[in-house]
């Protein structure tokens, strides 16, 4: 088995182990941690962006919103 031929099959077992693509879990992951500190400190959307290895502030609220459904700073006012 080639080392190329390796990733078809991990990313099979891997969807097939979380019912997500390893792209998807990596984004729901960082999307968590970010809630988490969204809701545990007052740090700026900007620095908890970086924080889950954003550095479009911008790129990460809409990835945010999509996900929640509200930007950081709604989701944080609506749960604090």
């Amino acid at each position: 088995m080639t080392t190329w031929s390796f990733f078809p099959a991990a990313h099979r077992f891997f969807k097939a182990a979380t019912g997500s693509s390893l792209q998807e879990y990596l984004l729901d992951l960082r999307i968590r941690k970010a809630c988490d500190l969204l809701l545990r400190t007052d740090l700026p959307v900007s620095v908890i962006a970086l924080s889950v290895s954003y550095e479009d502030t911008l790129y990460f609220s809409r990835l945010f919103k999509k996900k929640k459904g509200v930007s950081p700073t709604q989701y944080r006012a609506l749960h604090k």
